[in-house]
């Protein structure tokens, strides 16, 4: 009978661990209150069953941490960065007696060392080996018994380049069946087949030549491995070589990396800040170690490398999100080791400008919007505009509600780091998106306080101070976009179509992801900060706002106004009168997009707007609308960008 048992991985790990440390202390209870009661002269045949409950769980524990290696290849399998051991993770019942999985994995061994030609026939035996591996990929017993048995050892650190001589036409699968099987045996802290640990040595040790290192590498391209593991293979098979003398030719799998059709790099300096890719405190202590003490050093001679080098591009991008904490740390909660290494690569990066490799850009702008607390508190020109960039507070720094940095960048050195991914429309995009929702939960955050410090007579203007803010970053991204691809008039083209399809069609059709309508607050600011775009001026009906509304330019200037109204009433800020229930919808303001396709609703909310302003209450909502559009659309942005590109 077969069926599945559940547990958290977290949890039952701690389970085993208490069942260990239990036995151990009842027999050794046993043992001494033996002797103690001996010495008293006392009966000890009660002690007897301290020791045999002890040794019930002795026996329990090898069942136990085999189904524990087994919960934590599932669970890896599943979520790579094991950020989730409370989820229940399903286990085969009955697992595979110990005996039987090394049977398993010595038969298939023995089958990959009877391979003695490299033609075809080989090429096929080891697809089948491959296949007939992956059926137990979740298996660290079955698994190490076959990667022990391997013989002789270079058998198996040369695999890659045999798969390559056989002209195998399953290569780039098979490799990363063995690769993923291999991180499974070697992360499994449980194993009771033997010899491990010389598997373990012979991957890590370098060969003395890149080709000899290539094929390690390679065979360690999939597999998720412990940190101690990764920092020593990327360290002693090509790492440790480069910070010596970059200069070296690195290329080992110059004919071999052929046969995995571009999935498998030539290069060791490329496969080792892959495996860096994989494991974030693996990548910090690594690269930290290269040129002790000094990250940029080591990042500079990595720019350098990568700039022809589209491979290495790649997988320095993976290293340095890894490292910075991207796919395990929350924005604005970063941890130090993370913030020092996004620091200082960003002003490595920084240096270069659009001229770092391309395959890079979709990483800096990863980084960017992890770490989008700190370049929206670097592009701040309104306080300390000429402070140099650094891990702690400047004097006297204003803080915005909301915003919790973990470093300080100067405006130039934001603006700089904006022109590594500016030129990359899908990398923007993406930063985009990062910064729409962002820009809103920081206003609204904002807004929510003035709301609540207003009930006692005074508003602290948070809000106009973090729209100022937003807008100052995205004043340097639009400068950025504009220095990098060289074509203003293409990007605000751009903006225009845009704002056409919105009020033709509707946002969501030309902006089909979740959170349109934030994502549009960004594109908004962005190009209004580009254009210097004016307060509407008041007067007759043709040049009042809605009357003006007659071209793409001023439908961003209208909806960003309305959009700025719609964050207020979301945080609750006072309005008198209150909000028109026809410009409603489910008890919440009409969107962007059916508001900018109706001229009468427009006006309607002009009138309202205008009927909150009234002279002598203080800020009054239209006054607080008006507050956050010119803070958002200052035009100082881009003339600071300029006097960079001057003085640079």
């Amino acid at each position: 009978m077969t069926g599945f048992s559940g547990m958290k991985v977290g949890q039952f790990k701690m389970t085993v661990k208490s069942m260990s440390d239990g036995a151990t202390v009842l027999k050794d209870a046993k043992s001494r209150f033996t002797k103690n009661f001996s010495e008293l002269g006392v009966d000890t045949a009660s002690l007897n069953e301290l020791g045999r409950i002890g040794g019930e769980i002795e026996g329990m524990l090898p069942e136990a941490r085999r189904r524990l290696d087994l919960g934590v290849a599932l669970e890896r399998r599943k979520d790579p960065w094991l950020k989730n051991t409370d989820a229940t993770t399903y286990v085969a019942e009955p697992p595979m007696s110990v005996a039987d999985a090394r049977a398993k994995g010595k038969e298939l061994a023995d089958r990959l060392n009877a391979l003695n030609s490299t033609d075809g026939a080989s090429a096929e035996e080891i697809h089948r080996i491959a296949e007939e591996l992956k059926a137990y990929q979740d298996d660290p017993e079955v698994l190490a018994a076959f990667f022990t048995g391997v013989q002789p050892p270079n058998r198996l650190t040369s695999l890659p380049s045999l798969m390559y001589a056989c002209g195998s036409k399953t290569a780039s699968q098979d490799l990363e069946v063995f690769s993923k099987a291999l991180g499974v045996a070697i992360s499994a802290e449980n194993l009771t087949t033997p010899g491990m640990d010389k598997v373990k040595q012979a991957l890590t040790t370098s060969g003395g030549i890149p080709g000899t290192n290539w094929d390690k590498l390679a065979l360690l391209q999939y597999g998720k491995f412990p940190t101690d593991f990764v920092k020593l293979a990327a360290k002693n098979l090509a790492l440790d070589d480069f910070a010596k003398d970059p200069d070296q030719d690195f290329r080992g799998g110059f004919a071999s990396s052929r046969a995995y059709n571009g999935a498998v790099s030539e290069d060791n300096v490329a496969l080792a800040l892959n495996m860096l890719g994989k494991d974030d405190v693996a990548a910090r202590d690594v690269l930290w170690n290269m040129h002790p003490g000094d990250y940029r050093k080591t990042f500079t001679q990595l720019l350098n490398y990568s700039r022809m080098r589209d491979d290495v591009g790649d997988a320095l991008g993976l290293a340095i999100e890894a490292g910075g904490g991207v796919h395990t740390e929350e924005p604005g909660k970063h941890s130090p080791g993370a913030s020092q290494f996004a620091f200082e690569w960003i002003l490595a990066a920084g240096a270069k400008g659009k001229d770092v490799n391309w395959s890079l850009k979709d990483s800096n702008a990863s980084l960017a919007s992890s770490y989008k607390h700190e370049l929206t508190t670097g592009a701040r020109i309104d306080d300390a505009r000429n402070r140099e960039s650094g891990m702690g507070a400047p004097p006297d720094f204003s803080a915005i509600p909301g915003l919790t940095p973990s470093f300080y960048l100067s405006p130039k050195d934001t603006y700089n780091f904006i022109k590594t991914f500016a030129d990359h429309e899908q990398a923007t995009q993406s930063f985009d998106q990062e910064m729409g929702a962002f820009r809103h939960d920081l206003l609204v955050n904002a807004a929510k306080i003035d709301a609540e410090a207003l009930k006692s007579g005074k508003d602290p203007h948070n809000f106009q101070r973090a729209a100022s803010a937003l807008g100052d970053l995205a004043g340097l991204e639009y400068a950025a976009i504009v220095k990098v691809r060289g074509d203003q008039d293409e990007f605000d083209a751009q903006m225009r179509s845009l704002m056409k399809d919105i009020v033709t069609v509707g946002l969501i059709d030309r902006i089909p992801m979740s959170g349109a309508v934030k994502t549009f607050g960004w594109e908004a600011t962005k190009f209004m900060v580009g254009k210097g775009l004016d307060n509407w001026a008041g007067g007759d009906e043709n040049n009042t706002r809605v009357g003006k509304f007659d071209n793409a330019t001023d439908a961003w200037v209208a909806a960003q106004r309305y959009e700025m109204a719609s964050i207020l009433l979301e945080a609750g800020y006072p309005a008198n009168p209150p909000f028109p229930q026809e410009l409603t919808k489910d008890g919440k303001p009409l969107s962007v997009d059916e508001m900018i396709k109706d001229k009468n609703k427009l006006k309607a909310f002009d009138d309202w707007m205008d009927k909150t302003d009234i002279d002598g209450e203080g800020s009054t909502f239209d006054q607080k609308v008006e507050e956050g559009n010119d803070a958002v659309t200052s035009k100082e942005p881009e003339t600071v960008a300029k006097e960079y590109e001057k003085k640079d």
